[in-house]
């Protein structure tokens, strides 16, 4: 058996399908499909049980994956030991959520401690576990398949409602909150990454408006900026960084929106004492920001109007 077949099974353990992995890891699923088999043949027992395309671990299964695992992460700590007295205080992040924030954390970080290193990236794929470009941290939200599936460990940074990015001219803008209903006729702005505006206006009883602009979050920011539309977005991690000629409003409590925003640690390097200590700054400046929320909602420190002004056409 080979560290790349080891490396194949663990992968196929953890999501549960040879189509995910294979379209992860760019090999064919029949190949795939034979390393496994060539593995379970080698071992001479069956590692998993197969319903339609799924792979669920059996009991040998379950028993060869969890000792497996366990070897190959004391095997990057070795390879981490033996070179760390030389290499550089490097942290990897791939950033899938909360990226004017994160931007902001790494800044902030990195004025305390000009001897690590970043290396941030933005690739929305789940990772894999052998690939060349690995990362120590990654962005995300608590329903990502990194945890879901991969039960990777994970701290949370703070969880934050959606509200509506709109022009401080416009009436709505008054509003203490907003029904996603009063958006029905407006114009949404949005990059991809950004399809709550679909997701909260479909189960709203409508389809947006929506003029998609592409990944670029500048673009994005930009065409806020100039009042080409509205768009839904997570509060603290967007909404504090607005256009100044924008507010964030929050979505009345029948419409509210939530999400949480984890630091995942990844399996590919053990975690190093610098590693851990960004994490804790991380964990503290998202407690920080949460206690921000309602100076980003009313960011000239005007109370919310006591009363809702007349509904928007």
């Amino acid at each position: 058996m080979t560290l790349q077949q080891l490396n194949y099974f663990c992968l196929v353990a953890e999501l549960q399908s040879i189509n995910k992995v294979a379209q992860q890891v760019h090999v064919s699923e029949p190949a795939l499909s034979k390393s496994i088999h060539l593995l379970e043949q080698e071992l001479n027992v069956h590692l998993f049980n197969r319903s339609g395309r799924k792979l669920k671990l059996n009991e040998n299964g379950d028993f060869f994956y969890r000792n497996v695992s366990a070897c190959l992460e004391r095997l990057e700590e070795t390879v981490d030991a033996l070179t760390s007295s030389t290499s550089l205080k490097e942290i990897r992040i791939n950033v899938e959520a909360g990226d004017l924030f994160i931007e902001e954390i790494v800044t902030e970080y990195y004025s305390l401690h000009n001897d690590v290193a970043f290396s941030m990236s933005a690739n929305n794929q789940p990772v894999v576990r052998f690939s060349s470009d690995s990362y120590d941290l990654i962005v995300t939200t608590s329903n990502s398949l990194l945890i879901r599936a991969a039960n990777f460990k994970h701290q949370e940074i703070f969880t934050e409602p959606y509200g509506v990015c709109i022009p401080r001219a416009d009436p709505l803008a008054q509003y203490p909150s907003i029904r996603i209903a009063q958006l029905r006729d407006r114009r949404f702005v949005s990059t991809t990454s950004y399809g709550i505006n679909y997701q909260i206006c479909k189960k709203a009883g409508f389809l947006p408006k929506q003029m998609m602009i592409g990944q670029s979050l500048s673009s994005f920011v930009k065409m806020l900026e100039i009042g080409s539309g509205i768009a839904i977005v997570p509060i603290l991690s967007f909404g504090a960084y607005l256009p100044s000629n924008c507010v964030c409003v929050p979505l009345a409590p029948e419409d509210a929106h939530n999400r949480t925003i984890v630091l995942v640690e990844t399996r590919f390097r053990p975690t190093t004492d610098y590693i851990q200590d960004f994490i804790t700054f991380c964990v503290q400046r998202g407690r920080e920001k949460v206690e921000t929320l309602p100076q980003i909602l009313h960011p000239n420190g005007s109370p919310a109007p006591s009363s809702d002004p007349s509904p928007h056409p």
